[in-house]
C-alpha cells in the first residue's frame, strides 16, 4: 500500500508540473484559414492584372472593332453592318452580349444586302459613277459592288481594290463619282481608313458610306 501512495503522490507531481501547450503551436486551423485568404486574394489581384492588360491592348490597338468607330472617329454614314459569324465555346456567350451592346442583331445576309442598297439609293447622287473600295480583300469588294449592281439596276458600278497597295484603283479614283467604303472590324486598320479618306477628299470626291463586315 505504502508503494502504491508513493506511485500516486509521484503521478500527482508530475501532472501539476505539466505546462499548458504554447498558442502558436495549436493553431493548424489559424494557417489553413489564412493560406486560403491569401490564395483568394492572389486570385483576385490575378485577375484584375489580366483584365487590365486585355483593357491595355484593346486600347492601343489600331483595328477596327466596331461599326460605331466608323460613325464617331471618321463621320461616315454606315449603309449596313453585316452580322460576325457566331463562335462556338466559352467567349460565344460573352461575343453574343457585346454584339447586343452594340446594337446589332443576327441578319441574314440577303437582308443586310437589302438594306445595304437602299441606304446607297437614298443616298447615292443619280447618274454618277459608284466606286466600291476599302481595306479588305478584292474578292469581298467585287462581292459588295455585284450584290449592288442586282439591287439597284442602272447604275454604274465597279469594285476596286485596296488603295494602299493597288495602283490601278489610285487610277481610277479621278474618274469615280462617288465612293462606297468597305471595312472589316477586327482586320481593318483605323490608320489605313484614315490614310483613304485623305486622299479621297483630296480629290473632292464624295463618300456615299461605309458598309462594315
Amino acid at each position: 500500500i505504502t508503494n502504491l501512495q508513493n506511485s500516486l503522490t509521484e503521478k500527482e507531481t508530475a501532472l501539476e508540473e505539466l505546462e499548458p501547450p504554447a498558442e502558436g503551436t495549436a493553431a493548424p486551423a489559424s494557417g489553413l484559414r489564412d493560406g486560403i485568404k491569401y490564395g483568394i486574394l492572389g486570385a483576385v489581384l490575378g485577375a484584375f492584372v489580366a483584365v487590365f492588360g486585355i483593357c491595355v491592348v484593346f486600347l492601343m490597338s489600331d483595328k477596327l472593332h466596331s461599326a460605331k468607330d466608323i460613325k464617331n472617329r471618321f463621320g461616315l454614314k454606315i449603309l449596313a453592318v453585316f452580322s460576325k459569324p457566331a463562335r462556338k465555346g466559352v467567349l460565344s456567350g460573352i461575343d453574343s452580349w457585346l454584339d447586343r451592346m452594340e446594337g446589332n442583331m443576327m441578319r441574314r445576309p440577303a437582308d443586310v444586302y437589302e438594306l445595304m442598297a437602299v441606304n446607297v439609293k437614298n443616298y447615292m447622287e443619280a447618274g454618277r459613277e459608284i466606286l466600291v473600295i476599302g481595306s479588305v480583300s478584292g474578292e469581298k469588294l467585287e462581292e459588295v459592288a455585284a450584290e449592288l449592281r442586282k439591287r439597284i439596276p442602272g447604275a454604274d458600278i465597279l469594285a476596286g481594290h485596296d488603295m494602299g497597295s493597288s495602283v490601278e484603283t489610285l487610277k481610277m479614283l479621278p474618274e469615280a463619282g462617288q465612293i462606297v467604303l468597305v471595312e472589316e472590324r477586327e482586320q481593318s486598320k483605323c490608320e489605313d481608313i484614315q490614310s483613304q479618306l485623305e486622299i479621297i477628299r483630296s480629290l473632292d470626291k464624295t463618300v456615299v458610306g461605309c458598309v462594315v463586315l
